[in-house]
Order: structure tokens, then sequence, then C-alpha cells
């Protein structure tokens, strides 16, 4: 049960929630031969991404992403990105949120 002053983000079946697609999205990463798959994996676009920066802009951060970003948010649609892709993609997809140059 959630107290009145707990967010439903706070909720420890909100979390463990959050870890387990977290997990269950890792694991649609590519396994790199020779490294831990539980720590190592690759994007779809070569990207290395390791499970610990998950969430970052690192050396080796990813995000969770749509596959489709005119989908759901639901698992069969969301994979691991290097952070990096992340952001290619969306510019690809969005690209009115492209950074524009200044003239001058």
């Amino acid at each position: 049960m959630i107290r009145s002053d707990e967010s439903a983000s706070d909720s420890p079946s909100f979390r463990g929630k959050l870890v387990d697609e977290k997990l269950a999205v890792w694991k649609k990463g590519s396994i790199i031969c020779g490294h831990d798959p539980s720590e190592w994996r690759m994007d779809r676009y070569g990207g290395l991404i390791r499970f610990a920066e998950y969430g970052q802009t690192s050396v080796f951060g990813w995000a969770t992403e749509a596959i489709d970003p005119n989908g759901s948010e639901e698992l069969p649609n969301l994979e691991p990105l290097y952070w990096r892709n992340n952001r290619r993609k969306v510019i690809k997809f969005f690209p009115l949120l492209r950074p524009h140059k200044m003239n001058g």
C-alpha cells in the first residue's frame, strides 16, 4: 500500500517493475564474445554498452528506447541503445529537434 506522502513511482512494486523491465531490455542487446553478458552488450548499431551505466551519457552509457517511435512503450517494442545512437535516432525520426546553427 502506498502512503499518502509517497508517490507511485517511489513504491517498491513500481521500482521492482522498472528493474525487471531494464533487465529484460538489456537482454535484447547482442552478447559480445569473451565479455560477461551481465555487464557488457552491444546495441543494434554496434554501440558498446555497460549495464551499470544505464541512463548515463558516459563512454558506455545506454538507454531504453522504443524500436518504433510511433509504437507502444511495451517490452516487445523496447531495445537497449548506446546513448549517442539514441540521440541520432531521435534526430532521424524527429528532425525538428535537430540543433540549429546560428549564422554570424
